[in-house]
């Protein structure tokens, strides 16, 4: 019983020498790296904020991995692990470290370290983004007639095409002026459709730029007050 006690007893620290008081040379060391690292951060502190959440990141993964290997060995009361177990306690004892460490991160702005936080709440979708505004009800519309022509790929061959398009105005326009733009709009449509080939009819990328090349003809041909084109119908054989 008493070499039992004795031996459970047993103190192993390193006693006197160059080796018990080691821990304060690294630390010493640690302290002199992270005054370095903030001294050169005041110059450039956006790549100062991403290297050092980088090298945070790196360390914290090591210390959270230890710290379950060291859980799962005293679960399964593993006894093979005894000896390798004692590398990764010594990583785990890092964590109370890690949580002084993390004070660096959270004063950075979060801008700084995430750009995409920033852009969330500017498109509206932060924690307390403005509610939506209501869609704007549409003013007077010019329907017209549909469109059969052809159009002509790459190798040259033709395909036949439709396409009916509307035109929507501001809502100061009174509704029987829009008539009047009619034969503007359907000639500068014509001259549009007529260069239209059948590669960026069918790529639906480039249907926002048709709207935006249509409006843009029609309000040079004269119809300043047009303020959408819709293409409600578009087949390409």
């Amino acid at each position: 019983m008493s070499a039992s006690h004795s031996s459970e007893s047993r103190d192993y620290r390193v006693k006197g020498g160059f080796l018990a008081n080691a821990w304060k040379i690294f630390a010493a060391v640690a302290a002199a790296g992270l005054g370095g690292a903030f001294a050169l951060g005041a110059g450039d502190g956006k790549r100062f904020a991403f290297a050092y959440l980088f090298g945070f990141a790196t360390v914290f993964a090591i210390s959270l991995g230890a710290l379950f290997f060291v859980i799962v060995q005293h679960l399964t009361s593993a006894g093979w692990s005894v000896t390798v177990r004692r590398g990764a306690e010594f990583m785990m004892v890092a964590l109370p470290v890690m949580a002084l460490l993390f004070v660096p991160v959270l004063l950075t702005k979060t801008s700084e370290l995430y750009p995409w936080y920033h852009v969330m709440q500017q498109s509206g979708h932060g924690d307390h983004a403005a509610p939506a505004a209501p869609p704007e009800p549409p003013g007077p519309t010019l329907t017209l007639e549909p469109f059969l022509m052809v159009t002509m790929d790459a190798q040259r061959r033709v395909h036949p095409m439709r396409v009916a398009i509307a035109v929507e105005f501001s809502q100061a326009t009174p509704q029987e002026s829009t008539a009047a733009f009619t034969p503007r709009i359907r000639d500068a449509a014509l001259v549009y459709l007529r260069a239209l080939t059948y590669e960026n009819a069918t790529n639906t990328e480039r249907m926002e730029h048709m709207r935006t090349d249509l409006l843009r003809s029609f309000r040079e041909a004269g119809a300043a007050t047009a303020q959408r084109v819709l293409v409600t119908d578009l087949v390409v054989q």
